[in-house]
């Protein structure tokens, strides 16, 4: 069991590591969503098409990347975000060789779409990868930052906000918001996780001394303790 806590301590002190490599994995394949407006004219001056018709390559691609995120992320979760980053990335690959010799508005709009499968792919997991290690840590977000995510008016946010801090969920401060989580029974709310960790450790100690590991884990039992400190002080 000391092994398994040891393991586990251990992973997730790479956390910060695989949120590095997350963040260039990201920026490897946003050149086919940010650097699209580039190509627009060079290709439209070289095959004769017109704007209308390669913005609908541009559509398909996100189409494909974003509706299709449900999907992979239970690919994720069935056979590990490792795997789907890694097809991921060859699917971009294979969108960024069908773009370089495309000489067709179908060849176009193919390799759209196989980009976009491969970037939502790459994406999600990333984020998602991301979400799972950092459950602790408060989101905060600019409201210029939101309209201009979500696609909508600032006023539309502000009043999104608003009902929010009403409801108790964020908190406004100048020019942002900051998420503050929702309260429990009694009303107050949740510690962060990094507080949990050094909240009450002799305490937690002590729960973990007084069990009787010989009775309560036997070979076929099954044992859940809600916080992992006392799990890695019984360890």
């Amino acid at each position: 069991m000391s092994s398994t806590a040891s393991q586990a301590d251990s992973e997730h002190q790479g956390r910060y590591l695989q949120l590095i490599i997350g963040v260039v994995c990201m920026v490897m394949i946003a050149n086919l969503q940010y650097g699209w407006s580039y190509f627009v004219d060079p290709m439209s001056k070289t095959q004769g098409w017109s704007r209308a018709a390669i913005g609908g390559a541009f559509a398909f691609f996100v189409l494909a990347e974003t509706w299709l995120v449900p999907i992979e992320g239970w690919f994720v979760d069935k056979f590990g975000p490792r795997i789907v980053v890694t097809l991921g990335g060859i699917l971009v690959a294979l969108a960024w060789s069908l773009n370089s010799i495309a000489t067709s508005i179908p060849m176009l709009y193919a390799g759209a779409v196989i980009g976009g499968v491969g970037a939502g792919a790459v994406y999600g997991t990333c984020v998602g990868n991301a979400l799972k290690w950092f459950v602790g840590r408060r989101g905060m977000a600019d409201l210029d930052t939101l309209a201009a995510e979500l696609g909508v008016s600032q006023s539309t946010v502000r009043r999104d906000v608003e009902f929010l801090q009403h409801a108790g969920l964020v908190e406004r401060t100048h020019g942002g918001v900051i998420w503050v989580g929702e309260k429990t029974a009694s009303g107050a709310r949740p510690y962060a996780f990094d507080q949990r960790m050094s909240y009450h450790v002799d305490v937690k100690k002590q729960i973990a001394r007084a069990a009787h590991i010989e009775s309560v884990f036997g070979e076929t039992s099954d044992v859940a303790l809600h916080d992992h400190q006392i799990l890695g002080a019984v360890a």
